[in-house]
């Protein structure tokens, strides 16, 4: 080691106090649904009420890193499905995961709404919508894909009804990185 990459190095562990903990450290040992179900039960990161200061900061910051997320406590719906999709990631026994966003005309103004569709080893389907997450009990993806969109009151039978889904294959740097879960959103074109 050279004389100035020791100085350097001394100089910037003498000027760090600390080094913060990541918040992904929260779900670092979830590997199961039920814990994500209980995860959520425990309300670690919630749904906030409509038309509250949290409500418009996570409005305003579309898809952010599970990591932001974390940090926070709270999200909307793109927030806590890139959550649950890291969360996902991490049990064993799931082979597909995929980022839905559906689009409809309501009240004459189109509205969004994301959630994940996920399968199993055995081939069953389940899905996360917002803070609840189902187990794996439908034959088809579709029957999990629609189960969200009844919830929400949203009419597939609109001219305006969209569908866009984005495969989560792998953790990266959009766990931590906001730009780059941005980037995740099902209805860009690519992800880098």
């Amino acid at each position: 080691m050279s004389l100035t990459t020791l100085l350097l190095a001394q100089t910037l562990a003498a000027t760090q106090v600390s080094t913060p903990t990541l918040p992904l450290h929260k779900i670092h040992n979830i590997h199961t649904i039920t814990e994500i179900q209980e995860f959520y039960q425990n309300q670690e990161v919630i749904y906030p009420q409509v038309n509250s200061e949290n409500y418009d900061i996570a409005y305003l910051s579309l898809y952010t890193s599970p990591n932001t997320t974390l940090k926070r406590g709270f999200g909307i719906c793109d927030d806590l499905s890139m959550l649950t999709s890291s969360m996902l990631l991490q049990v064993p026994y799931i082979t597909e995961i995929q980022l839905i966003q559906v689009a409809a005309d309501v009240n004459g103004n189109t509205a969004h709404h994301t959630y994940v569709v996920f399968k199993d080893n055995n081939n069953m389907w389940g899905y996360a919508n917002n803070t609840t997450v189902s187990d794996t009990t439908y034959l088809t993806k579709g029957q999990a894909l629609l189960q969200p969109i009844k919830r929400s009151g949203m009419n597939i039978n609109t001219p305006t009804f969209s569908i866009s889904q984005r495969q989560i294959t792998k953790p990266g740097p959009w766990l931590y990185n906001d730009q780059l879960a941005s980037r995740l959103n099902p209805t860009q074109k690519s992800y880098p």
